[in-house]
């Protein structure tokens, strides 16, 4: 005679198994839905602890990435600030050279040149005064700007005067050119590298998380399936009142 299915022994086995394969069914649907294989303690102390070391350096290497790029930008608003001043030099240079030509100029165009060119000197000397970045000025030579830009005067009135505001203007235009060349060198050997070097550092890290805790899909799913079935095939045979223990529990053998 077989054993039946109300028999103590056989019938708690038959219940701590299914139950084993409820648990495992739910952690399997964990690590799918997550991504990964290590969700909690349990599951492996020591990679979780590797992996939360890992996930603390890469959030580490995401703010100093993140603050590289807002110096990148403060670089890119002086690096436009500074092209804004070339131009309006190469543009005072060029009146310079109209009011100093030779045999002199009528009063009236004189005049001229000197109102065009000190409308120039007023947006020059407004940028240098007002170019900021996040409330810090970039030319005043303070702590936080990039550099020291002076402002210029200049008088076209008279030929002889525009001689001299040539050798002004040549000043200042030496003076913009050697900052530009400090602040590009700048870009590209310090911020753009530094870039390079934590983005390249935070990709390793993620792949390295990635492979010490992510889930291997195809083989979880497999398992999922396996112990979805197995559930439940047992919950449906044992609502036949006639089926045997043993049946039931060699749903559990490999």
């Amino acid at each position: 005679m077989g054993l039946g299915i109300r028999t103590d022994i056989s019938a708690w086995d038959l219940v701590r198994r299914l139950n084993a394969s409820e648990l495992a069914l739910y952690s399997s649907m964990e690590r799918l839905t997550s991504g990964l294989a290590i969700n909690r303690a349990s599951d492996s102390p020591a990679i979780l602890i590797l992996s939360e070391r890992l996930r603390a350096q890469t959030a580490s290497l995401e703010r100093q990435i993140e603050n590289l790029a807002a110096r990148q930008q403060k670089y890119e608003c002086a690096s436009s600030a500074l092209m804004e001043l070339r131009s309006h030099l190469t543009g005072l240079r060029s009146l310079a050279l109209g009011a100093a030509g030779e045999g002199g100029h009528e009063p009236a165009m004189q005049a001229a040149y000197d109102t065009a060119a000190q409308n120039i000197v007023e947006a020059y000397n407004r940028v240098i005064s007002c170019a900021e970045y996040n409330g810090r000025y970039l030319f005043d030579g303070a702590t936080g700007s990039l550099a020291k830009l002076t402002t210029i005067r200049i008088d076209l009135s008279a030929p002889a005067a525009a001689e001299s505001a040539i050798a002004a203007i040549d000043s200042a235009v030496r003076q913009v050119d050697t900052v530009q060349i400090d602040v590009g060198a700048a870009q590209r050997r310090d911020l753009e590298a530094q870039q390079r070097m934590f983005t390249a550092a935070r990709r390793d890290l993620v792949a390295a998380e990635s492979e010490l805790c992510g889930t291997d899909v195809a083989a979880e799913y497999t398992s999922f399936l396996a112990e979805s079935i197995r559930l439940r095939a047992g919950l449906a045979l044992l609502a036949h009142s006639r089926v045997t223990a043993e049946s039931v529990l060699s749903l559990w053998d490999d």
